[in-house]
């Protein structure tokens, strides 16, 4: 309940900063009473996925999943947490799957997700195709090749402590 207190109260996002920071001590205190307390695993899970925690938010909202199969706003926060860590595919089947769940604001909020989400695939296709290139207005310095930059400096200490006799020109 402090958790949810700290984060103003909601317990279907996260709203401060460094939420795990913040919120991280009571959950786990939670979870060590009860591990199996899918509210707290969920809300944990969002707090490590706001502070960019991708792995531990997954295994966290994947058990709190788990716990209440039937609760299609955990699927929905577990695809935010797929689509995180690049399984976009995942993501759009858990997002329509949350989306068939029969409540209104998730239907909601998932179609919002599921046209970013199109959106974020269809820059994927983009960038793949497009493949790596080179930047053509690039400036290029001598330190793009460090070795070579370190091997120029040590020919130039070297030709400074070893001037070359003047020629003879007589």
């Amino acid at each position: 309940l402090y958790a949810r207190w700290v984060n103003q109260g909601d317990g279907d996002r996260i709203l401060v900063a460094s939420a795990e920071a913040r919120m991280g001590t009571e959950l786990k205190a939670a979870l060590k009473i009860d591990p199996n307390y899918s509210a707290a695993l969920e809300l944990l899970g969002l707090a490590q996925l706001s502070d960019d925690a991708v792995k531990p938010a997954l295994a966290n909202l994947q058990r709190a999943s788990t716990l209440r199969p039937r609760n299609s706003r955990y699927y929905l926060n577990l695809a935010r947490a797929y689509e995180a860590a690049g399984n976009l595919d995942g993501a759009r089947n858990l997002i329509l799957y949350a989306r068939g769940g029969g409540d209104a604001a998730v239907y909601t909020e998932a179609d919002k997700l599921l046209k970013e989400l199109g959106k974020q695939k269809q820059r994927q296709h983009e960038w793949a195709a497009l493949g790596p290139r080179a930047d053509p207005t690039a400036k290029h310095s001598k330190y793009d090749n460090l070795q070579e930059a370190i091997a120029e400096d040590e020919k130039a200490e070297a030709k400074a402590r070893n001037p070359e006799p003047p020629q003879d020109t007589g």
